[in-house]
């Protein structure tokens, strides 16, 4: 089984996960938070999704890379990364299919580059999950860039996104902590 996964929101309101576009109308104070992550960066929430025919921030972002992995690769990079928690998703009890999910492959572009091409998405399956859920190549050698330069990086920069349109129940999910320090530290 592979399970994909979603950082727990800071000031979670209800059990009820919403795209960014649907919590802008049911939570505007809540979104207003959420969406400051995308400052400087503002172009992504107008980005196509095309296979879902729908926007980037209308769909949930998930990661199919077990998180402890990626924060294992950034104490690797010299990161001291905090603690915090994900929902771990079975995806198939939630109904995530090739109708409602495809597979961004997040490949690598040149800083400041949000452009996307349609070869840049799959559609969903569990086989494809599969084959993507170690940290890649670039993402390691981008934390690294990020710490010789003395930036913050995102977590996620170059992994796979799994994105599904839909919402999700959190009350159905698994929260795990993340980022503790590894025992070799």
């Amino acid at each position: 089984m592979n399970y994909i996964y979603h950082i727990v929101p800071k000031k979670f309101t209800g059990s009820i996960l919403y795209p960014l576009n649907q919590l802008k109308h049911k939570y505007p104070e809540l979104y207003a938070a959420h969406v400051k992550k995308y400052e400087g960066r503002e172009i992504l929430l107008e980005r196509e999704i095309p296979m879902l025919n729908c926007l980037w921030n209308d769909v949930l972002h998930f990661s199919p890379v077990h998180p402890a992995k990626i924060c294992q690769a950034l104490w690797e990079a010299g990161f001291q990364p905090s603690i915090f928690q994900v929902y771990k998703i079975d995806p198939d009890a939630f109904g995530f299919n090739f109708q409602n999910t495809v597979i961004y492959l997040s490949p690598p572009r040149k800083k400041g580059d949000f452009s996307v091409r349609e070869t840049d998405f799959e559609r969903y399956s569990q086989q494809k999950l599969a084959q993507i859920s170690d940290v890649p190549p670039a993402t390691i050698a981008y934390f690294k860039q990020a710490k010789k330069r003395g930036e913050r990086p995102f977590l996620f920069n170059h992994v796979p996104h799994i994105l599904y349109r839909g919402i999700i129940n959190t009350n159905k999910a698994k929260i795990i902590p993340i980022c503790q320090r590894p025992a070799a530290y």
